[in-house]
């Protein structure tokens, strides 16, 4: 399983792939958004639940 830690921007948003050892830029737009479906099991720690991109997560 994946964890994936978020730091939200209101542009652009850095993703921490920590076993992976990887950096995703995402643009805040639901095209980028759904890069992070495609980790089959992942836990997702972000900084603060009132953003897009976790209205995104929640409704998959």
């Amino acid at each position: 399983m994946e964890i994936v830690g978020i730091d939200w921007g209101r542009k652009k948003h850095y993703c921490y792939l920590l076993h992976q050892g990887k950096k995703l830029v995402l643009k805040n737009k639901e095209e980028d958004f759904a890069k992070l479906l495609k980790i089959k099991e992942a836990v997702y720690v972000i900084e603060d639940g009132n953003n897009r991109i976790v209205d995104y997560l929640l409704t998959y």
